[in-house]
């Protein structure tokens, strides 16, 4: 059996309770442990703000959309908000994106007369949620994207298509 075996039965084996040892060693309470770590958002949380991101989003990209449906979207996401993509181009600013969205309705290039997402699939972790969504507009595809958490706002979302 190789190393890369064992390690992972090991690690299926603790996952499931089958051994003591913990997987992680439990991070010490104190005032200044919970000071560098944003509050832990609960699944209810997480599946609640994904589902709103999502409706936000379809919202601001219909060819009714406006400025204040942009401004309800990115009122949800943090400051430091990051957009990721590498297929279309790498990282991306909340600031950019804000910008960008806004010449999109100024310029009407928003085409969808449907909302584009569908939820399918919602896997809360720790202050993260891995989201599949089926785009039902234009070209219809199954997205996978995670999203990340930070003060009750959405951080950074990275997407995998």
């Amino acid at each position: 059996m190789k190393n890369n075996q064992i390690i992972l039965m090991c690690f299926v084996a603790c996952s499931i309770g089958w051994c003591s040892a913990p997987l992680i060693a439990a991070e010490a309470k104190t005032a200044a442990a919970t000071q560098t770590h944003p509050s832990q958002m609960s699944a209810p949380q997480i599946l609640a703000l994904v589902h709103q991101i999502t409706e936000l989003q379809n919202k601001a990209m219909l060819t009714t959309s406006v400025i204040a449906d942009v401004d309800a979207l990115f009122a949800l996401y943090s400051p430091d908000f990051e957009y990721v993509h590498e297929k279309y181009g790498g990282t991306y600013s909340r600031d950019l994106l804000y910008r960008n969205m806004l010449k999109a309705i100024e310029a009407k290039s928003f085409k969808d007369q449907l909302p584009r997402y569908q939820i399918e699939v919602v896997l809360p972790g720790l202050n993260a949620a891995a989201v599949r969504r089926y785009q039902q507009t234009g070209t219809p595809a199954y997205h996978l994207a995670m999203f990340e958490f930070a003060d009750g706002k959405v951080r950074r979302i990275v997407e995998y298509w």
